[in-house]
């Protein structure tokens, strides 16, 4: 199948609780299913994007009510992102050590999500603090 899209953004913002997790999988599962992504890459998205956010909500904002947590998904043809913004405290979910993942009793999402996608964490300091996490996968015809 050719795809003639050479960028393609949805955004979408969601209130940092458990219970709007599941809206969050059905966001980014309807885009990728928008854009042809294969079905093996979508569900590597939509998987590491909930542990991502479900570590966001737990850990960052320990449900605090009133946080939000932002979504973005891009397509560029070959590969299919999610950014994630949050205003939490800083957590790189990159840096953890595997061997640490695996010991503790919980934290093995992360090690799930770090496996099944391409994670990249940039935390923005100053007046405006914000924590940005990018997932990517394979999107295009060779995924």
């Amino acid at each position: 199948m050719s795809r003639t899209h050479t960028h393609v953004m949805a955004e979408g913002e969601f209130p940092a609780r458990l219970d709007a997790l599941s809206d969050m999988r059905r966001f980014v599962e309807i885009q990728c299913h928008a854009w042809g992504i294969p079905q093996s890459s979508s569900w590597a998205l939509v998987l590491a994007c909930d542990e991502i956010c479900s570590n966001i909500i737990r850990h960052g904002y320990r449900h605090r009510e009133g946080e939000t947590i932002h979504l973005a998904i891009t397509f560029d043809g070959r590969t299919c992102s999610v950014i994630i913004r949050d205003t939490a405290p800083p957590f790189n979910p990159v840096r953890v050590p595997r061997a640490e993942l695996l010991r503790a009793p919980s934290g093995h999402g992360l090690d799930i999500a770090n496996r099944l996608a391409q994670l990249d964490y940039h935390p923005k300091r100053g007046r405006r603090r914000e924590n940005i996490t990018r997932i990517s996968v394979p999107g295009g015809e060779e995924a």
